[in-house]
């Protein structure tokens, strides 16, 4: 069943402001987060032509917008997260020997997030370093609460392992 303009009209672009958030969340620029809106919008009203049976409709876009920020800051090579600011590593007080193991360990942590599968990754960027609650993840990420939970656990296990693997010296 397609969609007519009206319908598209009125149920679907009121949600171009939330999808718009989501996006300025990812991109950090307002040009960039109002083309993925664009592509995203363009892309559901393509998608009414194809056999494609979208049922949760705002469950798309959230997901459709979250994916093309994602697949843009990852060709950028755009890391959308400090560790030096969430775990205050830059604190000028530090001795020198210090400074260059917390600089080691920020370099393996990013690491290790970067090299979890993308679902992980998002979901531990989400929780630890931004500092949402899971409410907030589930309502941006469009996963269910256990999804969540469980994702971000073994995307925590995974990062302790390597670390723990780089740390071991064969001990």
């Amino acid at each position: 069943m397609t969609m007519t303009r009206n319908d598209f009209r009125n149920r679907i672009l009121p949600l171009k402001d939330k999808v718009f958030r989501l996006a300025f969340r990812y991109m950090k620029n307002e040009d960039e987060a109002k083309d993925v809106v664009q592509d995203v919008m363009l892309k559901f009203w393509e998608s009414q032509s194809t056999a494609v049976a979208i049922r949760n409709e705002e469950a798309w876009l959230i997901t459709m917008a979250r994916n093309r920020c994602l697949d843009l800051l990852k060709k950028a090579g755009r890391k959308y997260e400090q560790v030096e600011e969430r775990f205050d590593l830059g604190d000028r007080s530090v001795a020198p020997d210090r400074k260059v193991e917390n600089a080691e360990l920020v370099r393996r942590i990013k690491e290790a997030i970067s090299s979890l599968p993308d679902q992980q990754s998002e979901v531990i960027r989400l929780r630890d370093m931004k500092g949402m609650s899971y409410q907030e993840i589930v309502d941006e990420t469009g996963l269910d609460m256990n999804v969540v939970k469980v994702t971000l656990h073994r995307a925590r296990r995974a990062v302790r392992s390597t670390i723990e693997k780089a740390y071991d010296y064969g001990v």
